[in-house]
């Protein structure tokens, strides 16, 4: 297993919100807990576009389907099972990446 870490020194984190009404309310991956999954939706605009390129390359692409495996306590990077690979992913760049359920 391959363990890649992507860091950002400064990020500016905007909170997710409810677009309508008919739709689910939309996160942001780094609100998985461990063994939920969800689909990628985006990434934020503030996101560099070197950033979305490499995850998208990952696999972490909209329509993806992402499970969270190892939440570790304290805010260590999480690890995210997609496309039949795991990758950790730090909380500046977790929370950049809009989500929705998949059961939606």
């Amino acid at each position: 297993m391959i363990r890649i870490t992507i860091r950002i020194k400064s990020v500016m984190v905007l909170p997710m919100e409810k677009t309508r009404k008919d739709d689910s309310v939309r996160g942001s991956l780094w609100q998985l807990r461990r063994g939920e999954s969800c689909v990628i939706n985006g990434f934020d605009e503030a996101m560099q576009q070197r950033f979305k390129v490499r995850l998208t390359e990952l696999g972490f692409r909209p329509g993806a389907s992402v499970s969270c495996t190892v939440a570790p306590r304290l805010g260590a990077p999480k690890l995210y099972r997609v496309a039949n690979a795991v990758y950790s992913l730090e909380k500046q760049i977790a929370e950049m990446v809009s989500t929705k359920s998949q059961f939606t």
